[in-house]
């Protein structure tokens, strides 16, 4: 690594902290991280737009039955300051006529679900 470091500061290259991982991943690590574009994108805006499945595809939570699981572990989380301001459920119509509920995390609860649940995983 201090190689790699090295080299980037005799070429004097300026790279931004994505392109670092990616480039240091690259040379070093490789290790799979396709999806960081992605989720830079998603913990970067500031509105409830992280489907709650989310948290299953990166292994936050890993036995996610159904939306009712997610909205368990928020009831269970409600000390957390402005939680309602976090997330969002949205309805939906299934196949069968019935609703369906789904929720939309903000990125600082997506944060906060990764920083307290990967430790169990």
């Amino acid at each position: 690594m201090q190689e790699f470091n090295n080299q980037l500061v005799e070429k004097n290259d300026t790279l931004t902290i994505i392109d670092y991982i990616k480039s240091a991943n690259e040379k070093i690590h490789h290790i799979e991280i396709d999806f960081i574009d992605d989720f830079m994108n998603l913990v970067n805006k500031d509105e409830c737009c992280i489907p709650y499945n989310t948290l299953l595809k990166y292994g936050v939570l890993t036995n996610i039955e159904t939306s009712g699981t997610v909205k368990r572990v928020l009831d269970q989380n409600n000390d957390i300051d402005n939680l309602n301001d976090l997330y969002k459920s949205v309805q939906s119509k299934t196949d069968t006529l019935s609703t369906k509920i789904e929720y939309m995390l903000h990125p600082r609860l997506f944060k906060f679900f990764f920083n307290t649940f990967k430790e169990h995983i």
